[in-house]
């Protein structure tokens, strides 16, 4: 039976091939004559003689195989390894990395005697899953074959990086009746073989885990430290800085988005947009999500502006890990304005108004007082194209037994404020109210001191316990649930003792001022509620009435 190339079966004439490139001779490796075995691809069983490594070759390879693919597979390894070998600097381009692992695997199944059958690569996969395309084919490749003898890899740690994934697979492949060879590593099937896996398996591990943990601690010191860890939120920027010759990595007030986002947060506080109207304005002046490497610039979503409300990132705290940092970076918003939208997000949930079209302070507040429904807002408009906006009941909206009529929402506005003009102090009791507090005030003044004393200590107290809380969840003495529900505990506290601090610092003369302009606006609750905002409005009515019960048109 004629000869046939071990690679492609063809009966052309066959030539020989250098098992490592006669040209690495020519460059000075002229290293010391050894034995050279005859592989399989010799066909021969018997020993070849002592020659260098540089002239050994294995015959029967067809003129195609060995002046195609495999001298090109050479040309590259000259042209890439020849500077590095002898010890110039030299580049290792994108575009030569698989001739160059090819050319490695290949010489490798030449100094065992074996010829590459299939070759599987899991380009851009990463070897910490064992659930790679490329890999479970070539699983599934030898268990079907059943006589492939070597399973070569480049190394241990291109095939695994956990020791589970490593002993799963070496099983799979010995079932399959073939064994492993890395490139660059001596294993084998001895005892010091299978010794020097399991330790390359385990610092592959090792590597793959350290690897991951170690930007998290430098991004943790950085967010303990102040700094922004990720990209800067909306209003900011990421800058890269030279300072004294070295980069530093910033973050910089937008001057084009920053504006938008300081007048976001100044127009939901007021309590006159809901939240679909302020994106859809907020797009309408060219605010938008900046372009990534993968995604064009796109316009603002609902929940985009629903985060950024709740985001302390734009009162000058970052936030890392569940863990709460202040920031280096400038505020953009005032704590009292966002407080105050946190405020009419909460009134807003709390009277589970749906605002979504047709906003109203009332809404929430009135309901039907035949079936205990809600109100909401319709827009009726007449052939001339004048609009009447009106309150309508709910209940009967959905076909329910109830006979109340809509409403002109001007006149349940007038009635709501007119019954506020029932809602006022008497001057005796104006006159008691102002004495039983300037006693009070007067008693407390002597307990001040001390109390400020002992809430200054716990103060301190608690920004201790804080700082050992972060220090006990690095040190993973704590879980994050448990360390997020103790930082919440302690900021109340924290909030608290503030409080008192100030209530306890504040002169008599100031809080008696302030009693006296809260007097004088109770004294005429009507005129208060008149010339409040639409917002504040809101808020009168839901911390003096629970509900206003509306029949027929009155409240």
């Amino acid at each position: 039976m004629p000869a046939t190339c071990v690679f492609c079966g063809s009966a052309d004439t066959l030539t020989g091939e250098h098992v490592l490139g006669d040209w690495l001779s020519k460059i000075g490796l002229d290293l010391d004559p050894v034995p050279h075995g005859a592989g399989w691809l010799n066909r021969i069983g018997r020993e070849l003689g002592v020659r260098p490594p540089f002239r050994q070759k294995v015959r029967d390879v067809c003129g195609d195989c060995n002046h195609g693919w495999m001298s090109r597979l050479e040309v590259v390894a000259q042209r890439v390894l020849t500077p590095l070998i002898v010890g110039q600097s030299g580049r290792l381009e994108a575009a030569d990395q698989g001739a160059i692992a090819a050319w490695v695997q290949k010489k490798k199944a030449e100094q065992l005697g074996a010829v590459i059958v299939a070759e599987f690569v899991d380009a851009a996969e990463s070897a910490k899953t064992a659930d790679r395309p490329e890999l479970q084919a070539m699983l599934g490749f030898i268990r079907e074959l059943g006589v492939i003898s070597y399973v070569i890899v480049d190394k241990v740690d291109r095939l695994a990086r956990n020791r589970e994934d490593d002993v799963l697979i070496n099983m799979a492949v010995r079932k399959a009746g073939a064994q492993f060879v890395s490139s660059k590593e001596n294993i084998d099937e001895t005892p010091s073989g299978k010794l020097l896996h399991g330790i390359m398996a385990s610092i592959a591990e090792f590597y793959s885990a350290n690897l991951a943990s170690e930007p998290k601690k430098g991004t943790r010191q950085k967010a303990k430290s102040g700094g922004t860890p990720g990209h800067a939120p909306l209003g900011y920027r990421n800058v890269r800085e030279r300072i004294d010759g070295r980069e530093i990595r910033t973050v910089a007030v937008d001057p084009e988005r920053a504006p938008l986002i300081q007048w976001m947060f100044s127009a939901y506080a007021t309590g006159d947009w809901t939240m679909r109207q302020l994106t859809a304005e907020l797009n309408r002046r060219g605010l938008r999500i900046p372009a990534t490497k993968k995604l064009a610039e796109r316009p603002l979503r609902y929940q985009h502006v629903d985060k950024m409300l709740v985001n302390r990132y734009y009162i000058g705290f970052v936030s890392y890990e569940g863990i709460e940092y202040d920031g280096r970076h400038p505020a953009l918003i005032d704590t009292a304005t966002f407080e105050q939208v946190q405020d009419v997000r909460t009134a807003r949930a709390a009277a589970r108004e749906k605002v979504q079209k047709h906003p109203h302070y009332l809404k929430g507040s009135i309901f039907c007082g035949r079936c205990r429904g809600r109100f909401g807002v319709m827009n009726a408009k007449n052939r001339w194209g004048t609009v009447y906006p009106y309150f309508y009941c709910l209940g009967r909206a959905k076909k329910e037994d109830c006979t109340q009529s809509t409403i002109l929402i001007a006149d349940v506005e007038v009635a709501v404020a007119d019954y506020w003009s029932r809602i006022q102090l008497s001057e005796s009791r104006i006159t008691a109210i102002r004495e039983q507090v300037m006693a009070a005030l007067v008693g407390r003044q002597h307990s001040n001191r001390a109390e400020l004393d002992r809430q200054e200590k716990r103060r301190k107290t608690l920004q201790n316990q804080q700082l050992k809380l972060i220090e006990m969840r690095y040190a993973d003495a704590i879980s994050l649930e448990h360390l997020k529900s103790e930082q919440e505990r302690i900021t109340r506290e924290l909030a608290q003792a503030q409080q008192m601090i100030d209530q306890c610092s504040t002169e008599i003369e100031a809080v008696m001022k302030v009693v006296e302009e809260a007097l004088l606006l109770c004294a005429n609750a009507h005129r208060l509620y008149l010339s409040a905002p639409p917002d504040v409005r809101r808020q009168l009515n839901q911390a003096v009435f629970a509900r206003f019960w509306i029949m027929d048109d009155q409240v």
